[in-house]
């Protein structure tokens, strides 16, 4: 109506059309300046949560400058050139007639409308989607067994050089501690890559016969190194042949254990007693068998496959102290190690962790992902909402002369409010349908980082659509209750 009147009195379609532009400007501008403000007060919490230090300064940054004003040019002629142009170019007499209910000249700009918000909705399910899938894989990680025992294990940083033998002797020292189940020293722990280094099979027992003269001249594998007491600590189970023995002083000069992952790798028949040498700085090299096989432990984190590793006696390159506690009185247990620490290395710091925090941390970053999505998922169906809301609110205005005749005809509230819910929860499943998609390819492919996964299940799709329905059915219900407890006589009097 009002531009109606504006060109019934002389109006140009180009002040029709700058009218509309100016005032989609001034909106977005004003949305920019809440945007900056908004991210300005976010900015110190994503940081924190991201480990990164972004900032928001426009001194100095002439690209950020430019890009705001960018944004804010394109996207006030993407949303005011259709208004703009749609009633720059219709007649007066037919709008001033049509009113506010436009009838069929309407219908472009409902279905933009329509597409938008299924547009919207298509992506809050890709996030909602994307958000289970994430608390899946890091519950997924959290449950799954590791090979090892990870609860309770306190570990102490070891002095580089001079201090291992007092180490030593703390340890020992340790098992007179009834809070103490075991302790070891170790060349690195979980969670950590363990180092590539050179080993050799003389023997060649083995059924990769092309292989024979490479493996008995030397070849690289993971080693991890320690005390006799290593995988008794780690809590590692041995299904072959034995572990290392406190009491057998050729242990530390002849014996290693394979994981299981290096005897499929190296097809060794009968590993148990097969000759094995250490090269790796080793002069003259170390020359043993097998004397067991652990069954595999993920010593890294599930983002890789575990790998062959050799396990062999070798205190001299511990630069850790692992030390498995009782579940009661854990905090008065480090106290007491603390000061037995105290007494016997005076002058070296007593630093230590526990590993279970420490492999959880392994997985920060999908945590921190996890926590981003969700608010972004959030912040989507908020948007979402609002345009269906619009879209609601512009239906329910176009049909009100429908509702009216419907209540006089006898219809009851709740046959109203499904008449015009139907269409948008129809908008809402072509919403979900057109998600489901690329959502399973962006999950699927965010997986393949972990060797050790779950799956997007068909359920996940379920209860995101079910999400999605109900976050609909709510923005809408206020509209259609609002339009079917109308009266009637002001619905048919509507023009």
């Amino acid at each position: 109506r009002e531009v109606g009147l504006r060109k019934v009195l002389g109006a140009m379609k180009s002040n029709i059309f700058n009218q509309f532009m100016l005032e989609s400007f001034l909106l977005c501008l004003i949305a920019m300046f809440i945007a900056m403000i908004m991210v300005e007060l976010i900015l110190p919490g994503f940081n924190q949560l991201t480990g990164k230090d972004l900032s928001l300064s426009l001194s100095g940054n002439p690209v950020l400058i430019v890009s705001l004003i960018l944004i804010t040019l394109i996207v006030s002629f993407v949303a005011g050139s259709y208004p703009s142009l749609y009633l720059a170019r219709m007649e007066p007499m037919r709008i001033l007639r049509a009113g506010t209910s436009a009838g069929k000249a309407n219908k472009p700009a409902l279905y933009l409308r329509r597409i938008l918000v299924i547009s919207q909705f298509s992506i809050s399910v890709i996030l909602i989607i994307g958000t289970i899938t994430v608390y899946r894989q890091l519950n997924y990680i959290q449950q799954k067994s590791l090979g090892f025992e990870k609860e309770h294990l306190m570990v102490v940083s070891v002095p580089a050089y001079g201090y291992r033998d007092r180490v030593a002797s703390f340890k020992d020292d340790l098992s007179a501690d009834p809070s103490v189940i075991n302790s070891s020293m170790v060349s690195g722990i979980p969670g950590q890559r363990m180092p590539f280094l050179t080993v050799a099979l003389p023997d060649a027992n083995t059924s990769r016969a092309e292989d024979a003269a490479s493996l008995s001249e030397g070849f690289g594998m993971r080693v991890l190194s320690g005390d006799a007491d290593l995988l008794n600590t780690l809590g590692v189970n041995i299904i072959e042949g034995r572990d290392f023995q406190r009491d057998r002083q050729s242990d530390e000069q002849d014996a290693f254990i394979l994981n299981e992952a290096a005897v499929e790798w190296l097809e060794l028949k009968d590993p148990v007693g097969t000759r094995f040498d250490y090269l790796y700085n080793m002069d003259p090299p170390k020359e043993g068998k097998i004397i067991g096989v652990a069954e595999n432990f993920h010593y890294a984190s599930l983002h890789n496959e575990v790998e062959p590793i050799m396990i062999h006696v070798y205190p001299y390159y511990s630069r850790y102290l692992i030390i498995r506690l009782q579940t009661e009185q854990i905090s008065t247990s480090v106290k007491h190690i603390e000061q037995k620490w105290a007494e016997t290395l005076p002058e070296a710091p007593f630093s230590y962790f526990f590993l279970d925090t420490f492999y959880d941390n392994l997985y920060r970053s999908e945590g921190n992902m996890g926590t981003i999505i969700t608010y972004f998922a959030i912040l989507a169906i908020i948007i979402a909402c609002l345009g269906l809301f619009g879209l609601a609110s512009f239906i329910t205005e176009q049909r009100t002369k429908e509702i009216g005749i419907r209540k006089i005809l006898g219809a009851s509230m709740g046959s109203i409010v499904k008449a015009l819910s139907v269409e948008f929860m129809i908008l809402v499943l072509i919403s979900n349908i057109i998600a489901w998609v690329p959502a399973y390819l962006l999950m699927q492919d965010w997986l393949e980082d972990f060797a050790y996964r779950t799956r997007v299940g068909f359920w996940v799709f379920v209860i995101a659509t079910l999400v999605s329905f109900i976050i609909a059915f709510v923005t809408i219900s206020f509209q259609s209750l609002k339009a079917a407890r109308a009266n009637p006589v002001n619905a048919i009097k509507y023009e």
